[in-house]
């Protein structure tokens, strides 16, 4: 957050990269975005010299050097539905609790029509309900066409009762928002990458 003030928005986008990242980097993932349009990549490069490298290294070579600009070439991960069965936006997110600290500045990418992914590390039922709540205060629920969860690592791994999906619907049932859910987005050494500010179609 201290670095924002600090983005030439007008270089990036004269030189457009993708720039890449997750987890507490989820806040430049999307102020980058909502800055300059500029498409960007939610992954975690140390996952290249992880405990699966060498599919990592494959999926890098697919993604980043062959088709990342390309929106059908870029869903590689496998989902599946809670609610609905298709959703299509542009996408914004990444770990819940990160981009929640973009709420009430120019740096939150506009949730109208996008794909709203959601990811996190930490955090028990509790934790979880209430950025759930939040987005759901900020309108972010209601605005947006669809929701692709990735892994909670925290709450998977302790299997916590209610679950993500459980303490999701509580807040996204009276929108009827299309929901799905992926093992491979997240914070595990086998995640693949999903692009923010790029239109996605499941």
């Amino acid at each position: 957050m201290r670095c924002f003030p600090f983005i030439d928005s007008t270089v990036i986008k004269e030189n457009p990269k993708p720039f890449i990242g997750i987890s507490d980097l989820s806040v430049l993932n999307n102020a980058l975005f909502a800055l300059t349009g500029v498409a960007n990549l939610h992954y975690q490069a140390m996952n290249l010299i992880g405990p699966d490298a060498d599919f990592q290294k494959d999926l890098f070579a697919q993604v980043f050097l062959e088709s990342w600009a390309s929106p059908n070439d870029s869903v590689t991960f496998s989902y599946r539905w809670i609610c609905g069965d298709s959703m299509s936006g542009c996408v914004i997110g990444g770990n819940a609790r990160c981009f929640l600290k973009l709420a009430g500045t120019r740096y939150m990418p506009d949730p109208e029509g996008k794909l709203l992914f959601l990811e996190s590390l930490g955090g028990g039922p509790a934790a979880i309900a209430s950025y759930f709540a939040q987005l759901d205060q900020l309108g972010i629920f209601e605005k947006c066409t669809g929701i692709l969860l990735g892994t909670f690592t925290y709450m998977e791994k302790n299997a916590c009762s209610p679950s993500v999906e459980e303490l999701l619907l509580q807040y996204t049932k009276k929108y009827r928002t299309p929901i799905a859910k992926t093992e491979q987005l997240g914070h595990g050494p086998d995640s693949h990458c999903i692009p923010i500010g790029m239109h996605l179609e499941l």
